[in-house]
């Protein structure tokens, strides 16, 4: 074979068939040069996406740190589960200060204003006092809370210090407390033109982006390096002559803002529409109410209270006989008196009890200035007040009774607490009447031993139930959380109660108010009702108003004039018998019926009631239900039932132990001879009284 017959080297020995080494052909290149341009068109918006989401989360963390820069902990409580405010308002107990970023176009930079008094110049930078010459809108003053990272400022005008003033006492400064984001977007600085004199709104607009877009030092820059505009907005409660509300605002990935928007409402204008350039902004907004600290403590205290009001007034009440009966002190008590003290009229005077007492000819108010205090030298004012009476229990205002039944007191420096009937004389360690308990020390509400003033371990009766009546009566408390602090406010203050016994010419109910002083300390004790006194425009408080407690009870007697029970004929001369709750015990009283043709009815209401006093021959037969007081002095005016139960039936006056036609009603017997002092059902009645209701019974009807 020749040696031209062999392939030379590198060559095909088929020229035919290509090699897999010569690539593709120009229509293959095209081709995929195509699918690589419909790839690159899918995949360009899902990375631009990416980088949004990115510089938005940059964006959100940057006000966290803000919000902790001026807060502090999110999840710091004391032992009350009050917030505990940290950050810079924890250091100063304000927001930080704005202040003026003023451009200056000779410089190239920032500059800040004199205020005049050599000091830098501050604002509110919400648009409604802009400080610099060209603006009239929300972050035209281009303002900064400098103070967080920074405490002091180089000021125009100055001199001294290199021109620097300081800002913030730096004694109380434990920054920075947040770290300035760096500008990574500084090329674009100079799209806009700034006119240190504008003419026009396009021209003012052109200086506001130029300001976001101005990234320098000491400026707040979101995700896509534009400057936040930082304002304060809302009620100026703190008293700096700014708003309490804080806001800071990111532009957002389009790098604008239509600065006509509320300064309340950044996303919308003055009425309320969505402004399309803001809305993909992003705000911050720190409220009044997360770091004023008397909002906080203002909060704190109304837990407080609400908590007594549930206490005194009772929520859902308790089941009994399948009955639901209000609950609460006053259900147990039946009256307001031992929390907000007594309050009576005696001669022209209206007097408010001092001393715990049972009230004597020799105490009376006007007679002893230890028992009585004159707060009104006329009763005008004062209609829903009793009528001072003697042989009746007064009580000084004692609040803990929500929480302890016994007397609790500060002596030498030692809490005490009643162990006896009767304590009498100074506590002491020797002392077998009074025990040493820290369990209330330090309580705003402890008063100090009176070795004028009895004491005992039962303020009020214990609770009792009454199986003859079907009643119960008696302090059974607490009626309140026990907590670290009670009957105290989140100043330390002590929480006190005051009865409104006046009402108005139009006859307003009166009301059960539950006041802390606030945030001052004090309030006007002489009347607490008044807003308008200095002492009380701080005041915290809730209201119990009358019907919330007490509510009138209608009893019908079912009958014509004339007709009989038995051998007992109906007439005026006949009693309603009322078996209720009254200072802590199940007392006994009676009204008249009046007739008003086809029946009588009897109201248990100020106006319409007339009171009488018990006959002393009919004393006999309350022993035998087992009640454990009997008054026979009702008071005048006497108020309204409170809520809870009472027992109501009919009986004859003329009834003595030994009389066989009595017709008294303590039971639902069928047996009417009376010979055991019962009678037929129908007769009488429980009334369960609630809040809001206004009860009516029916006694009847007759055989």
């Amino acid at each position: 074979m020749n040696v031209a017959d062999y392939p030379s080297p590198g060559r095909s020995p088929c020229p035919s068939q290509r090699g897999g080494s010569q690539g593709m052909t120009l229509m293959e290149l095209i081709i995929v040069i195509g699918i690589l341009g419909v790839l690159t068109a899918m995949v360009l918006p899902i990375s631009a996406g990416m980088d949004n989401h990115a510089k938005r989360e940059k964006t959100l963390a940057l006000f966290e740190a803000l919000r902790f820069a001026v807060l502090g902990a999110p999840n710091s409580f004391d032992d009350r589960g009050d917030r505990v405010i940290g950050g810079y308002v924890g250091d100063f107990g304000k927001l930080p200060d704005l202040y003026v970023f003023n451009w200056d176009s000779g410089s190239s930079g920032f500059v800040h204003p004199n205020d005049g008094s050599d000091y830098p110049m501050q604002t509110n930078n919400n648009g409604t006092d802009v400080k610099v010459a060209w603006g009239d809108a929300p972050g035209d003053d281009a303002a900064m809370p400098v103070g967080l990272w920074e405490t002091s400022l180089k000021t125009e005008g100055v001199t001294e210090n290199g021109g620097f003033v300081e800002i913030v006492e730096a004694a109380n400064w434990n920054g920075p407390y947040v770290v300035l984001p760096v500008d990574n977007y500084a090329n674009d600085d100079d799209l806009f033109e700034f006119k240190p004199s504008p003419s026009g709104a396009a021209e003012k607009q052109n200086n506001r982006r130029f300001l976001l877009r101005q990234g320098r030092k000491n400026r707040l820059l979101d995700g896509w390096g534009s400057a936040l505009v930082v304002y304060r907005a809302g009620k100026d409660r703190n008293n700096d002559g700014y708003g309490d509300d804080l806001y800071a605002i990111s532009a957002g990935p389009d790098r604008q803002i239509d600065f006509s928007f509320d300064p309340e409402d950044p996303l919308r204008d003055a009425s309320g529409n969505v402004l399309s350039a803001n809305a993909d902004n992003i705000i911050l907004k720190i409220a009044a109410t997360e770091w004023r600290l008397d909002d906080q403590k203002i909060a704190s205290t109304r837990r407080v209270l609400d908590a007594l009001k549930t206490g005194v007034a009772g929520r859902s009440g308790t089941i009994t006989d399948g009955v639901l009966q209000p609950n609460g002190f006053i259900a147990d008590i039946g009256t307001l008196e031992p929390l907000a003290g007594s309050v009576v009229k005696h001669g022209s005077g209206v007097y408010s009890c001092l001393l715990r007492h049972e009230s004597t000819t020799g105490n009376a108010p006007g007679i002893s200035a230890s028992h009585w205090n004159l707060i009104s030298p006329d009763t005008s004012g004062y209609a829903f007040a009793p009528t001072w009476k003697e042989g009746r229990k007064y009580y000084a205002p004692q609040p803990e009774l929500l929480y302890i039944n016994y007397d609790y007191v500060l002596h030498d420096g030692v809490h005490y607490r009643c162990a006896a009937d009767s304590c009498s004389g100074a506590p002491s360690a020797a002392s077998t009447n009074w025990i040493a308990d820290n369990g209330f020390a330090d309580q705003p509400w402890v008063q100090t031993y009176v070795s004028t003033r009895d004491y005992t371990s039962q303020v009020l009766p214990a609770w009792e139930f009454n199986s003859t009546v079907g009643l119960g009566a008696g302090w059974r408390g607490p009626y309140a959380p026990l907590g670290s602090e009670i009957l105290t406010d989140a100043w330390g203050n002590a929480v006190n109660f005051a009865v409104d016994l006046g009402g108005d010419t139009a006859g307003q109910p009166k009301e059960l108010r539950i006041f802390s002083p606030g945030p001052d300390g004090a309030a006007d004790e002489g009347d607490v009702f008044n807003a308008t006194l200095a002492g009380n425009q701080d005041n915290v408080f809730v209201s119990i108003f009358r019907n919330e407690y007490e509510m009138p009870v209608v009893v019908d007697i079912e009958g014509s004039s004339g007709s009989g029970w038995g051998d007992v004929t109906i007439s005026d001369n006949d009693f309603v018998e009322l078996v209720r709750v009254e200072n802590g015990l199940l007392r006994s009283r009676h009204v008249a019926a009046s007739s008003d043709g086809a029946s009588w009815r009897v109201s248990f209401t100020g106006a319409q009631e007339d009171w009488n006093d018990i006959p002393s021959e009919n004393l006999s037969h309350y022993a035998d239900w087992g009640l454990s007081t009997v008054d026979t002095t009702p008071p005048d005016n006497a108020p309204w039932l409170s809520i809870g139960s009472c027992f109501v039936f009919l009986r004859d006056d003329s009834y003595t132990t030994d009389n066989a036609t009595y017709h008294a009603c303590p039971s639902r017997s069928e047996s009417r001879d009376g010979s055991d002092m019962q009678g037929p059902p129908g007769y009488a009645a429980h009334v369960i009284i609630h809040p809001g209701t206004s009860p009516r019974v029916s006694l009847g009807p007759k055989p």
